[in-house]
Parts: structure tokens; C-alpha cells; sequence
């Protein structure tokens, strides 16, 4: 026992050093590997309901969206059919109930903010994260969703609020000001402000190169609050009720593929548990709110079935997602979404 309590820290420390030496290694290799820089934001676009086929995008988008939408379609049913019988117990409909329920039309806005993974490095053109989500949610809820997205790399998340957010909040706010002046109706309906954050990977690193005076969790934590709280404000000024949802890392999207730089054993269990770290903070921030309108998204998982593990999911850095791996991970963050809104 006494050993135990003698080599538990001996090798946590080291391990956490060897994650370090090896970002140290990574960086130093990606300051001198020539990659195409992506465009800089904010970028945006729109989804129009029903806009999107899938029969003509099996071969862009393989099973992701082919199974993708129709999972989270049968989802949403049961959604559906469960809020009907506890609306109308009692009532004959519920002995008899209509499936074919129609849904209020919606109006979302989609705003994606955070670091190098919201920037789209590992992209081929534009941002593949936000625009593919746009379409998965737009599918899936027959929804118009209006996209907003802006990323700067190496962000922590105090960088995200202090050199991002100010930038896609005055974007927003001139894209969105004529809203704000159109009566509610049936046919314009209130816009729903759906808020991804992307934020955690850059935090640690941080603090593991400026040890011991790097910020830890906990002020990770409070920050991440903070960016929250005036990320909701947004809300508020374009006449929007809004939610937000904090995705944990993507690691089974990068580290099914061989060529991840963590995907070596025990350097993969110590990343994650590293990772996990800041992802839990996101989980308390989550469970803490009482009014619900945070969620916590958690890694995507093999068992779905829209998952591409594999080859093809990291691009040449060894770090970042490529078009595939992101779409993968969007499909995941819109199923949580869309259920999260179906549910109320």
C-alpha cells in the first residue's frame, strides 16, 4: 500500500510530462509544416427547411447523413409521441394517437464560436463543423437555420471571449437588427439562438507550458461562465430565446484513425483523462444551471449509426478532424440538439 501511494504520483507525473513533451514535439512540428491556413471569420450561411436532399449527397456524405437524419428522426418521434400521452391522458386521442403531430415551424439561429476546431483547421474550404450542422438540424426539425461561425486557433477559452466573441456579437447583432422590428406571426416566427461552444483543448496545453502558474480547471470554469452568460445576453437583443450547448472533445472521431498522434497506449488514456479534466467542468457548468438552458454534449460514440471510424477522420497535422471526422462529430452535436429542443 505504501508503494501504491508512492508510484501512483511518480506515475501520474510522469505521464503528465509525456503529454507534454509530446504537444511540445506536435507544436514545434506544426510551426514548421506548411498547412493551408483557414479563411478567416466570421463565416455564414443558410439552411432552408427541406433544402437538403439526401439521396443526392450519399456519396459527399457516405452513412453519416444517410443514417444520421433517420436516427434522429426516430428520436424525435418518440419524443413526440410521449409529450402527446402526457398532454392528452385521458383524453381519446391519447388511446388513439395522431403521429403525424405537426410541428411549429422554426427559426434558428446557430452560432458556433471557439478555437482552431470552430476555425475549421483540417477543412478543405470553409468551416465544415457549422455548415454541417446547420443542414443535419435544418433536416431534421424542417427548420430555417441561419448560421453564424467564428474560431481563432489556439484560443483558450478567456481568448474565445475576449478576441472572438466581440466579433461575432457585432456580426450578429448587424445581420439580425431588422429582426427586431418584424411582429411574431405564424408565417415569422421568434428565432431560437442555438449557441455551440467549442473551447477546453488549448486551456490545458496552456496550462501544462506555463506550469505551475497556468490556469487550471476551476478558472476554467468561471471563465467559461462568464462567456456563457454574455454569450446569452446576445438572446436578449435579438429578441431570441437561447440555448446553449458545450460539446466535450472529439476523441473518438481522431483517434480511431492511425495516423492520431495520441492514439499510442497509455499516452491515449492519460490525454483523455487530461481532457477530461476540463470536459467535466463543462458537465458541473451544465448540471448547475436550473433554468436548462446549458447542455453538455459528450463524445460521440462507435455504437451509432452514422460513425466512420477509421482512416480518413484526421487530417496531415495529426491533430485536427478532416471534412469526414467533422461531419461525424456535427451529426453527433445535432442529435443532442434537436432532441434537446424537441424536448422543450
Amino acid at each position: 500500500m505504501k508503494y501504491m501511494r508512492l508510484f501512483v504520483p511518480i506515475g501520474l507525473s510522469t505521464g503528465i510530462v509525456g503529454a507534454y513533451q509530446g504537444l511540445k514535439v506536435r507544436k514545434e512540428y506544426l510551426q514548421n509544416y506548411q498547412k493551408e491556413e483557414p479563411l478567416p471569420g466570421p463565416h455564414r450561411g443558410v439552411e432552408k427547411k427541406n433544402g437538403f436532399n439526401v439521396e443526392t449527397n450519399k456519396t459527399i456524405n457516405g452513412n453519416i447523413f444517410d443514417n444520421g437524419i433517420p436516427r434522429i428522426k426516430r428520436l424525435m418521434e418518440k419524443i413526440k409521441l410521449r409529450k402527446l400521452f402526457e398532454n392528452q391522458i385521458g383524453d381519446e386521442k391519447a388511446k388513439k394517437p395522431d403521429v403525424t403531430v405537426s410541428i411549429v415551424r422554426r427559426k434558428i439561429k446557430l452560432l458556433v464560436l471557439g478555437d482552431s476546431l470552430a476555425s475549421g483547421v483540417g477543412c478543405n474550404s470553409i468551416p465544415v463543423l457549422p455548415q454541417f450542422l446547420a443542414k443535419a438540424i435544418s433536416h431534421s426539425l424542417d427548420a430555417d437555420v441561419e448560421w453564424i461561425s467564428d474560431g481563432k486557433i489556439g484560443a483558450t477559452v478567456r481568448s474565445i471571449r475576449n478576441g472572438v466573441l466581440p466579433n461575432i456579437k457585432k456580426s450578429m447583432l448587424s445581420n439580425f437588427s431588422n429582426e427586431r422590428c418584424t411582429p411574431v406571426t405564424a408565417e415569422y416566427p421568434a428565432s431560437e439562438l442555438v449557441v455551440v461552444i467549442i473551447c477546453g483543448l488549448n486551456d490545458w496545453r496552456e496550462m501544462l507550458e506555463n506550469f505551475p502558474f497556468g490556469l487550471g480547471p476551476e478558472s476554467f470554469r468561471k471563465d467559461l461562465n462568464k462567456l456563457i452568460d454574455e454569450v446569452k445576453e446576445i438572446g436578449t437583443l435579438t429578441n431570441s430565446s437561447c440555448k446553449v450547448y458545450l460539446p466535450g472533445l472529439p476523441l473518438i472521431c481522431t483517434t480511431s484513425d492511425p495516423m492520431c498522434s495520441f492514439r499510442i497506449t497509455p499516452l491515449f488514456q492519460i490525454f483523455s483523462a487530461i481532457c477530461w479534466l476540463w470536459d467535466s467542468q463543462k458537465l458541473a457548468i451544465a448540471t448547475d444551471d436550473c433554468m436548462e438552458t446549458t447542455t453538455y454534449i459528450g463524445s460521440p460514440s462507435l455504437d451509432t449509426e452514422y460513425a466512420v471510424p477509421g482512416v480518413g477522420n484526421i487530417c496531415s497535422d495529426g491533430i485536427h478532424p478532416t471534412d469526414q471526422g467533422y461531419k461525424w462529430w456535427a451529426m453527433h452535436i445535432a442529435e443532442v440538439i434537436c432532441l434537446s429542443i424537441m424536448s422543450g
